[in-house]
């Protein structure tokens, strides 16, 4: 989270609400960077590779099991990470509302060259965590070939879909 007006006060509400992070502005472009290596790591990073790293040591009992099991075991994953959505959606709604109605902040979205400046940043901190080993570099490979493949998707569904919604009636 980054503000204008930032308080000890309001920067620990906003920690207890989830947020990674509270920087009060203006932040250097070298301090923004450090924080995406550091959230990179604690988030994206961590569970990827946990992920992975189960799945492929679990890879061997699972493909031992009998393939109706299989099928319960991948029903369950699925059902478990659609339910893990759902609670963070929810969970960040609440947040959000708290940070508003309760602390007064106002959203405002960042201007077009600083979120420019912060997805090369970020690009540079993956491509140097995949560089650290080859699980991490098949891992960004996989996410950044996926995330290539779905955007087209998304620009006529979730985008078209949150842009119909917004229409007034």
């Amino acid at each position: 989270m980054i503000t204008a007006h930032g308080s000890e006060r309001s920067a620990v509400e906003a920690m207890k609400a989830g947020v990674l992070d509270f920087l009060t502005k203006p932040v250097p472009l070298a301090k923004l960077r450090l924080l995406l290596d550091r959230a990179a790591g604690a988030t994206q990073r961590d569970s990827e590779l946990a992920y992975h790293r189960r799945r492929e040591a679990d890879g061997a009992a699972l493909e031992a099991l009998p393939a109706d099991l299989q099928a319960i075991v991948d029903a369950a994953c699925r059902a478990t990470n659609e339910d893990m959505l759902a609670e963070f959606t929810a969970q960040n709604q609440i947040a959000l509302t708290t940070l508003i109605e309760k602390h007064n902040v106002q959203l405002r979205p960042f201007p077009d060259d600083v979120l420019r400046a912060l997805k090369k940043a970020s690009a540079e901190v993956l491509a140097e965590i995949a560089e650290r080993d080859p699980f991490s570099r098949r891992v960004y490979e996989s996410f950044s070939s996926f995330r290539d493949r779905v955007s087209a998707w998304h620009e006529v569904s979730e985008r078209a879909f949150y842009a119909a919604r917004s229409l007034d009636p």
